[in-house]
Protein backbone atom coordinates (compact mmCIF):
# COMPACT_ATOMS: atom_id res chain seq x y z
CA UNK A 1 0.00 0.00 0.00
CA UNK A 2 2.99 2.32 1.11
CA UNK A 3 4.44 1.75 -2.22
CA UNK A 4 1.28 2.83 -4.51
CA UNK A 5 0.91 6.02 -2.33
CA UNK A 6 4.68 6.76 -3.28
CA UNK A 7 3.96 6.03 -6.87
CA UNK A 8 0.83 8.60 -7.07
CA UNK A 9 2.32 10.89 -5.48
CA UNK A 10 5.30 10.79 -7.29
CA UNK A 11 3.18 10.57 -10.26
CA UNK A 12 0.98 13.52 -9.26
CA UNK A 13 4.36 15.79 -8.60
CA UNK A 14 5.37 15.10 -12.08
CA UNK A 15 1.93 15.70 -13.67
CA UNK A 16 2.14 19.28 -11.90
CA UNK A 17 5.15 20.23 -12.75
CA UNK A 18 4.54 19.53 -16.93
CA UNK A 19 2.15 22.37 -17.41
CA UNK A 20 3.99 23.69 -19.81
CA UNK A 21 4.19 20.35 -21.96
CA UNK A 22 1.92 20.06 -25.55
CA UNK A 23 -1.79 19.53 -25.06
CA UNK A 24 -3.49 16.86 -26.69
CA UNK A 25 -3.94 17.59 -30.66
CA UNK A 26 -1.17 20.73 -30.00
CA UNK A 27 1.41 21.42 -32.49
CA UNK A 28 5.06 23.45 -31.21
CA UNK A 29 6.70 25.60 -34.37
CA UNK A 30 10.03 27.27 -33.61
CA UNK A 31 10.96 30.09 -35.99
CA UNK A 32 11.67 33.84 -36.27
CA UNK A 33 8.29 36.10 -35.20
CA UNK A 34 7.31 39.29 -36.62
CA UNK A 35 4.74 41.61 -35.66
CA UNK A 36 4.28 44.57 -37.79
CA UNK A 37 1.32 46.44 -38.86
CA UNK A 38 -1.10 44.46 -36.86
CA UNK A 39 -0.03 41.29 -38.98
CA UNK A 40 2.08 38.91 -37.45
CA UNK A 41 4.33 35.99 -39.43
CA UNK A 42 6.30 32.95 -38.18
CA UNK A 43 9.21 32.09 -40.55
CA UNK A 44 9.59 28.22 -39.12
CA UNK A 45 12.82 27.24 -38.49
CA UNK A 46 14.16 24.23 -41.05
CA UNK A 47 11.37 25.59 -43.90
CA UNK A 48 11.54 28.92 -43.84
CA UNK A 49 7.61 28.49 -44.77
CA UNK A 50 5.36 31.57 -43.64
CA UNK A 51 2.39 31.27 -41.52
CA UNK A 52 0.24 34.16 -40.14
CA UNK A 53 -0.22 33.47 -36.29
CA UNK A 54 -3.30 34.57 -34.65
CA UNK A 55 -5.14 33.63 -31.58
CA UNK A 56 -6.18 35.05 -27.92
CA UNK A 57 -4.84 35.73 -24.38
CA UNK A 58 -1.25 33.33 -25.84
CA UNK A 59 -1.30 35.87 -28.90
CA UNK A 60 -1.19 38.67 -26.93
CA UNK A 61 1.31 37.66 -24.23
CA UNK A 62 3.40 36.89 -27.55
CA UNK A 63 3.15 40.12 -28.79
CA UNK A 64 4.10 41.85 -25.79
CA UNK A 65 7.10 39.77 -25.37
CA UNK A 66 8.61 40.28 -28.97
CA UNK A 67 7.78 43.63 -28.41
CA UNK A 68 9.73 43.31 -25.29
CA UNK A 69 12.71 41.56 -26.68
CA UNK A 70 13.06 43.09 -30.48
CA UNK A 71 15.72 45.28 -31.37
CA UNK A 72 13.54 47.38 -33.73
CA UNK A 73 10.45 47.92 -35.86
CA UNK A 74 10.36 44.86 -38.15
CA UNK A 75 12.88 42.81 -36.31
CA UNK A 76 12.59 39.04 -36.47
CA UNK A 77 12.86 37.35 -33.05
CA UNK A 78 13.28 33.71 -32.69
CA UNK A 79 9.94 32.10 -30.35
CA UNK A 80 8.85 28.40 -29.50
CA UNK A 81 4.68 28.19 -29.63
CA UNK A 82 2.38 26.27 -29.01
CA UNK A 83 -1.26 25.81 -30.91
CA UNK A 84 -3.26 24.51 -34.10
CA UNK A 85 -3.40 24.98 -37.67
CA UNK A 86 -6.96 26.24 -38.15
CA UNK A 87 -8.81 27.97 -41.76
CA UNK A 88 -9.51 31.65 -40.92
CA UNK A 89 -11.26 34.27 -42.44
CA UNK A 90 -8.62 36.29 -44.38
CA UNK A 91 -7.20 39.69 -42.75
CA UNK A 92 -8.53 41.40 -46.05
CA UNK A 93 -11.85 39.42 -46.08
CA UNK A 94 -12.13 38.25 -49.17
CA UNK A 95 -11.91 33.94 -48.25
CA UNK A 96 -9.89 31.77 -46.24
CA UNK A 97 -6.58 31.15 -44.93
CA UNK A 98 -4.67 28.52 -42.76
CA UNK A 99 -3.29 30.26 -39.35
CA UNK A 100 -1.75 28.98 -36.74
CA UNK A 101 -3.44 29.79 -32.95
CA UNK A 102 -1.08 30.14 -30.58
CA UNK A 103 -2.32 28.54 -27.00
CA UNK A 104 0.93 28.92 -25.66
CA UNK A 105 4.39 30.99 -25.34
CA UNK A 106 7.32 28.45 -24.78
CA UNK A 107 10.06 31.11 -25.35
CA UNK A 108 10.50 34.33 -26.93
CA UNK A 109 15.05 34.82 -27.64
CA UNK A 110 16.24 37.88 -29.26
CA UNK A 111 20.03 36.25 -29.29
CA UNK A 112 19.07 33.40 -31.08
CA UNK A 113 18.31 32.63 -34.54
CA UNK A 114 17.04 29.60 -37.10
CA UNK A 115 17.02 29.58 -40.98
Amino acid sequence: MKKIIVFFTVFLILGCSMDKSLRKGEIKLQGMYVYFADAAILFQCGSGEKIFVRGGEANIDLERRYLAARKGPGDKVYVEIGGYYSMEERMDGVGKEKVFLVTEVYNVDSERECF
